[in-house]
């Protein structure tokens, strides 16, 4: 059994907001599960309801959701340390958690309104420098 080298990814659960995700040292897919769900707080209880698909940046999921195994095999075969791979987090494939669930994990992101207005507050004007 090999561990992974230096191994960073990248995870959302809303295809807007990601995390990196460090797996340097990760064993098998249930430590490589149990990282990506901590780290968007998630809650322990609660990590049967999501699946973890292989994803692009601004998609949900590409194909169906991984297995231990095959999570472990993706990121031993492609992982690599500047985040190359990524990984979309839900309880449906084509949608993010809805704030009716359970135990959503609301409070790892800003509000995407908030966030926008923000940029919208710094925006810089080539004209005035």
């Amino acid at each position: 059994m090999s561990i992974l080298p230096t191994t960073r990814i990248i995870v959302s659960s809303n295809a807007e907001q990601y995390q990196v995700v460090d797996l340097t040292g990760a064993p098998n897919g249930m430590y490589i599960r149990e990282c990506i769900l901590s780290k968007l707080c998630i809650p322990d209880n609660s990590f049967s309801r999501y699946s973890i698909y292989q994803s692009e940046i601004g998609a949900y999921a590409l194909g169906g959701a991984l297995s231990e195994a095959a999570l472990f095999e993706l990121c031993r075969q492609y992982g690599d340390p500047s985040g190359s791979l990524r990984f979309f987090v839900s309880t449906a494939p084509n949608r993010p958690p809805t704030r009716m669930e359970p135990e959503y994990p609301d409070n790892n992101y800003l509000s995407p309104q908030r966030n926008s207005s923000q940029r919208k507050s710094k925006s810089w004007n080539y004209r005035t420098g």
